[in-house]
């Protein structure tokens, strides 16, 4: 988190149609991270409301049936090793 002073840093995700919600709330020098564990199965939002920089990490798990379904093209655009489709992180 960078940030220029000790304002508070708000991040917020919305799911689908559904409202928004807070995930947490970071403060330069007080709480400068913090750790998630989230699984969406829906187009997600992310938004940051603060002066600080904010980065998110975290990976994509395909959907099970997606990954089953034995579709060659689903996996073109990654190599054959990962097994996994590709992923827009531009999408985080």
């Amino acid at each position: 988190m960078e940030s220029k002073g000790k304002q508070r840093t708000v991040v917020k995700c919305e799911v689908g149609e559904r409202p928004e919600v807070l995930l947490c709330s970071l403060v330069p020098g007080v709480s400068e991270s913090t750790s998630l564990d989230l699984l969406f199965d829906e187009e997600v939002v992310f938004t940051v409301s603060g002066d600080a920089s904010v980065h998110l990490t975290g990976y994509y798990e395909p959907d099970e049936d997606q990954y089953n379904s034995g579709a060659a093209d689903d996996y073109d655009s990654y190599p054959s090793h990962f097994g996994l489709p590709f992923c827009d992180s531009n999408r985080l």
